[in-house]
């Protein structure tokens, strides 16, 4: 009779022992912790991001200075399209004939139409004074521009008065991610040839925070000498996610409302997602590997993998707090179950040959969840020449992970040999027998593992079979233990290659299956799927 006293849980030379490490079960699905869970919402972008607009952008006027009688003299002036859609010019209209106008790149009286976004064209106004009397124009542009109907730009000749023009009325900084700055500028130039001018830049209005000056003092009068310019730089720092917007305003007698504001328009982007990492190491072998996102390792069965998240990171330095470990694939009938506790670290028993996915989610203190999971893929692949894999299911065992359960027992039989004893079958009482070349482990056959409360599983590998020798696997069902009938699965892996595979075999107590004989070095596999009442007798030589 098998003794339970020293058969509860038996070890092979390989020292693995099979664990099933436990889930959190005082924690629920989200992992105790369901109040960040909804933290992160999308960030809605503002209107200058998603409005396909066109939108004119031209100096307010054109002032030639002072010309004496017979003087001539050209000035040149950009009309830019800086919106987001094309700009459709109906009509260009110079309310007086003593100020001509040509475009840079057409010929005679052809005019541009269409000014897709981005670009710009080149107007040159050419005047010749016949006197030394004022000269006033204005030059009408008609277009599909949704804030006006027409855009007016002033020409003047011989006007002694303050000129000043402002290169920008909005300046758009885009996204940029808090606590990150970006720059823009513009420029506020005196168009009078003759005339000094100044002008006073006021304190921004709102978000004052986020955006600022950086090359000129709130309230600092600026003096322009005629034809002068000066650039007009602005900062904007987000603070956190959102919109931001904010009017500079610019004062000055040049300007014919006194006052002309500069919107200044930024977002703050969305804080970024924590990226998860993972490592994933074997201290036996050596072998490791790192998904970020994603990693693959290859493996043999029962290799036990350590996982470690601790290389997890957030880009903005917040730190990582929290950590979910998900195995989302494993082999068929493996139990094979993962560490799912708040930690850093998990591990893994590879109990089967076939394929794992281990995947982990992490939170930064911001409660900002990894905007995908690092996955690693493992492989478990056995590295003998002959892999022997035993799986049963017991169907009045509603526990099959638990300590009881009913006993299955895997045997590979020599030819020659007798089932369920010494020297030439290898079972639970005959772990490493030496076969092969006498005093030589390199050809023995190991049973690695002798499960004797549930399910599985068992395995025998064999490496370096002898040439001309048959192998017979068998399968006994040493107790059920009080739970009935189980269903037994033989799994036969030649090279690493599943080569046979014998399904939910009806197994009472004391049954014997005789699976089937492997040849050698034919790697012929003959199947026999014989049933006995229990072992049976004799030398076994077919």
């Amino acid at each position: 009779m098998k003794s339970r006293a020293w058969k509860a849980v038996v070890v092979s030379t390989y020292g693995v022992m099979l664990l099933a490490l436990g889930g959190c079960s005082s924690c629920d699905d989200e992992g105790g912790n369901p109040e960040v869970e909804n933290y992160f919402q999308p960030l809605e972008i503002g209107d200058f991001e998603l409005v396909l607009e066109p939108a004119l952008q031209v100096a307010e006027r054109v002032d030639f200075g002072f010309l004496a009688p017979g003087e001539s003299a050209s000035r040149v002036v950009e009309v830019s399209n800086v919106g987001r859609a094309a700009l459709h010019i109906d009509r260009w209209q110079m309310s007086s004939d003593r100020f001509e106008m040509t475009f840079v790149g057409f010929m005679g009286e052809e005019t541009p139409r269409v000014l897709e976004p981005g670009e710009t064209i080149k107007v040159v106004f050419s005047y010749r004074a016949i006197s030394e009397e004022p000269e006033q124009a204005e030059l009408l542009i008609w277009s599909d521009d949704p804030d006006r109907e027409y855009t007016k730009v002033s020409v003047t000749a011989n006007v002694l008065t303050e000129c000043i023009t402002v290169s920008e009325r909005e300046l758009g900084f885009g996204l940029v991610a808090p606590e990150e700055q970006v720059s823009r500028a513009f420029t506020v130039s005196n168009c009078s040839d003759v005339l000094p001018v100044s002008f006073e830049a006021r304190a921004i209005l709102q978000d004052q925070g986020a955006f600022r000056f950086e090359n000129l003092s709130p309230d600092e009068v600026v003096e322009l000498e005629p034809g002068e310019e000066r650039e007009v730089s602005i900062r904007f720092r987000p603070q956190e996610p959102g919109n931001y917007n904010a009017v500079l305003p610019l004062v000055s007698e040049a300007f014919e409302t006194g006052e002309v504001d500069v919107d200044l328009i930024g977002v703050g982007a969305p804080y970024a997602c924590p990226e998860a990492v993972i490592l994933a190491s074997n201290e036996a072998s050596g072998r490791e590997s790192r998904a970020n996102p994603y990693g693959e390792y290859y493996g043999v069965p029962l290799d036990r993998l350590f996982f470690d998240g601790g290389e997890s990171f957030s880009s903005d330095g917040s730190p990582i707090v929290r950590y979910r470990w998900s195995l989302v694939r494993r082999p068929a009938d493996s139990g094979a179950v993962l560490n799912q506790e708040n930690t850093s670290t998990s591990g893994l028993f590879l109990d089967l040959t076939g394929d794992y996915r281990v995947e982990l989610e992490v939170w930064n203190a911001r409660g900002i969840k990894s905007c995908e999971p690092a996955v690693m893929d493992i492989s478990a692949t056995p590295d003998e020449d002959v892999h022997i894999q035993l799986v049963w299911d017991t169907s009045n065992d509603n526990n099959q992970f638990d300590s009881f359960g009913s006993d299955v027992d895997l045997h590979l039989l020599k030819q020659g040999g007798i089932w369920n004893l010494e020297p030439w079958d290898c079972f639970w009482q005959n772990l490493e027998p030496d076969w092969g070349v006498r005093g030589d482990r390199s050809d023995n056959p190991s049973l690695d593992i002798d499960d004797t409360d549930g399910w599985g599983p068992e395995n025998i590998n064999l490496n370096n079979p002898e040439n001309g020798e048959r192998y017979h696997v068998g399968v006994h069902y040493f107790s059920d233990q009080g739970f009935g009938v189980s269903y037994a699965t033989v799994r036969l892996y030649l090279g690493g290659r599943l080569v046979r595979e014998f399904r939910r075999q009806r197994l009472t107590d004391q049954d014997f299956w005789h699976v089937a004989q492997i040849r050698w070095p034919e790697r012929e596999v003959i199947d026999y799927n014989d049933m006995y009442s229990t072992f049976p007798s004799g030398v076994f030589e077919p």
